[in-house]
Order: C-alpha cells, then sequence, then structure tokens
C-alpha cells in the first residue's frame, strides 16, 4: 500500500538527517513536527548552539513542510525559509488534546486543599519556584500542599528535597511519582488550582506546553504566566490566572484569590475548560490538515 507522506518528528540531527533524504529516496514527501525551537534551547542552556544551527538551517529546510506548534516557532521558520530562498509550506498546530466533553462534578473540590504541579525534574528552576510558590503562601497563613507528579530521579528529587526543606515546606509536598492518566486526570479535577510557571527565556517563548492545555480541560483554576503563546490564548481573571511575570509573589496573589474567592475561581475553570476544547481540541484545532497534507503530497515532485 502506497504512503503518500511521513510526519515526522525528533529535534536529533543525526536523526532526521538520515530520515528526511532517505525518505526523499523513496519518494515520500516528509512534514516535519517543529515542537521546540533548537536555537531557543541553546540560548537558554547556553550550549549546543552549533547543533541548533544545523538543524535549523542545514536539516530543516529539506522537509517539503512543517508544522510549527507556536507563533515564535512559525516565525522563525520563514525567517529560515528566506533566507536559504525556498517555499516551505507550513500549518502551525497548537498543543492538542484528546478530552471528553463533559466535566466530572466534584462536590468535595473545596474540601481537597491541594495544588497539582506536573513536570519534570528536569526543569529544577521551576520545580524549585513551586517550593518559593508553597513558603510564600504559607507566610500569608495559607497551608496549601502541593502534589507533584513526574519522575523520580532520585539525584533531583533529593535536590529539590533539600530546597524544599531548606524552604520549610517539604511537609507540604507530595512526590507521586509518575502515575496512570486516569488518575492525574482525576487530582486535576480536584485540585485547588493547578501550577505552570514558564521562566522568562527564549525556550518558554518558543514552546507551548501540552500540560497547560490538559490543566485547563480538567476546569480547574490554571496558574501560570504570560510568554509567549500563553499570551494568545489565556486572559487572566478570564480564563485562568495569568502573573505579567515569573514571579512568586504575583502567583502567590492569584492562588490567595483562588482560595478566597471561589466562585470566581469555579468560573474561570470552566472558561478555561471551554478554551481548551475549542482551541486545542484534535477535532478542531486540526481543521484543514487534511487538505494541507493533500496539497504537500501533490506537490512534491
Amino acid at each position: 500500500q502506497k504512503v503518500d507522506a511521513i510526519i515526522f518528528y525528533s529535534r536529533k540531527n543525526k536523526i532526521t538527517g538520515f530520515w528526511i533524504p532517505f525518505l526523499h529516496f523513496l519518494k515520500i514527501p516528509v512534514i516535519l513536527e517543529v515542537c521546540e525551537w533548537p536555537l531557543a534551547i541553546s540560548e537558554t542552556q547556553g550550549r549546543g548552539h552549533k547543533k541548533a544551527e544545523q538543524f535549523c538551517f542545514d536539516i530543516l529546510p529539506k522537509a517539503d513542510a512543517v508544522l510549527p506548534i507556536s507563533t515564535y516557532i512559525q516565525c522563525e521558520i520563514a525567517k529560515v525559509a528566506k533566507t536559504k530562498k525556498l517555499v516551505l509550506p507550513s500549518f502551525q498546530i497548537p498543543i492538542l488534546i484528546d478530552v471528553e466533553n463533559n466535566i466530572i462534578e466534584n462536590e468535595h473540590k473545596a474540601d481537597t486543599g491541594f495544588m497539582l504541579y506536573c513536570g519534570s525534574l528536569d526543569y529544577m528552576d521551576i520545580a524549585m519556584v513551586v517550593a518559593d510558590i508553597v513558603h510564600e503562601l504559607k507566610n500569608r497563613g495559607i497551608d496549601l500542599p502541593v502534589k507533584f507528579t513526574g519522575n523520580d530521579d532520585d539525584i533531583r528529587l533529593a535536590e529539590l528535597k533539600r530546597y524544599a526543606k531548606q524552604r520549610e515546606v517539604l511537609l507540604q509536598f507530595e512526590f507521586t511519582g509518575f502515575i496512570e492518566e486516569e488518575e492525574l486526570h482525576r487530582l486535576m479535577q480536584q485540585a485547588t488550582c493547578l501550577l505552570a510557571p514558564l521562566p522568562v527565556n527564549p525556550q518558554s517563548e518558543s514552546r507551548f506546553p501540552t500540560k497547560i492545555g490538559y490543566y485547563l480541560a480538567s476546569a480547574s483554576p490554571v496558574v501560570t504566566n504570560g510568554i509567549g503563546d500563553v499570551n494568545l490564548y489565556l486572559q487572566d481573571g478570564v480564563n485562568a490566572f495569568v502573573a505579567t511575570k515569573c514571579n512568586v509573589l504575583q502567583f502567590a496573589e492569584k492562588i490567595e484569590l483562588i482560595v478566597n474567592k471561589p466562585e470566581l475561581a469555579k468560573r474561570v475553570g470552566i472558561a478555561g475548560r471551554d478554551t481548551a476544547l475549542k482551541k486545542f481540541h484534535y477535532t478542531l484545532a486540526c481543521k484543514g490538515f487534511g487538505d494541507f497534507i493533500h496539497k504537500v503530497v501533490k506537490g512534491y515532485k
């Protein structure tokens, strides 16, 4: 059976650099999914610039089309195409979610009293911000523990525990490790709020975490900060609680508002779910994608 096209994802130069020409040898067009921008990552981390530059300027342009996840990446790809003097068809697909269109009501939501953070310990700077938020809330007389999901890497987990202990909030942390998807969605729906602090750097500017889509879909209020495409979809006090900066005091103020005004928190949470279903559900966010693929295949030589 003939393959019309391959949608491919990898940020690794050797993998992508091998598969694109190989698939072209088989006369199969390649549509490259671009979820993060390597140059933004290298600028943030201060290393790997040569490899990032090779991917963006030498490997990516060999694809027959691209699927950027954010406005930032869309613009950067357009710059590369202009520099290379080529036409690179692009179809921006934001984060995609697959959830049922219903809200599981939890009558005891207000009594559960916990925040939820879903993330990797690889982002230790964000994990420490979460500890700082718990500390600031404690100083304000708000004892709100946090459930922390994700990998339980012993070295990084020990580092975070030391930091939380230093901030005198270790007892407010519950490390769940990886959990089943059904349990994760249940925790999202039960949480007082869902935490998504984003550091102000090029990597955050260029990406848009999928977890924010699932956070919003749970109808629990999301606490984040305005950077990149967050500003495109979320409005403070309307469908999320959005700080202007990645600032612990601002996050604490948003959470204090959620705790003190549960009706507002509920309205914002439900509006956030509406946004997720309208903007990120795959049945709506991918409209026109079939026509795009058809044009790429038809125009492949």
